[in-house]
C-alpha cells in the first residue's frame, strides 16, 4: 500500500462506528475512539430504509455451514453495504455476503 492511498476518503457506516464506540471503557477510551473515527465520512449518513433491516433480515435467516450464529451488526452493515454497491473489509471470517 503506498501514502496517497492512505491519504484516499475513508467511510464507515453508522452500525459499524456504534460497534466501535460501544467497545470503548471508559471515559478516555470513548475520547480516542471519537478521535480516531473522526476522519471517517459515514457514507449512509445514518439513514437506513426499511429495505436495509429486511435485507438483513434475509441474511440472519441463512444457515451457515459451521452452525455459528450470525451477529445482527453485521447482517445490517452487509444489507447498507449491497444497496449502496460498496465492499466491506471485515477480517471476520463469518461476516455475511
Amino acid at each position: 500500500m503506498c501514502v496517497s492511498e492512505i491519504l484516499e476518503p475513508a467511510f464507515l457506516l453508522t452500525p459499524v462506528a456504534i460497534e466501535f464506540l460501544a467497545g470503548s471503557h471508559s471515559s478516555d477510551d470513548l475520547l480516542l475512539y471519537r478521535a480516531f473515527l473522526s476522519p471517517f465520512e459515514i457514507l449512509e449518513r445514518g439513514a437506513i430504509p426499511a429495505e436495509d433491516w429486511e435485507q438483513a433480515k434475509r441474511f440472519a435467516e441463512r444457515i451457515p455451514k459451521d452452525g455459528k450464529p450470525r451477529q445482527r451488526g453485521d447482517c445490517i452493515i452487509a444489507a447498507i453495504a449491497r444497496r449502496l454497491r460498496c465492499e466491506v473489509i471485515s477480517f471476520d471470517k463469518g461476516f455475511p455476503h
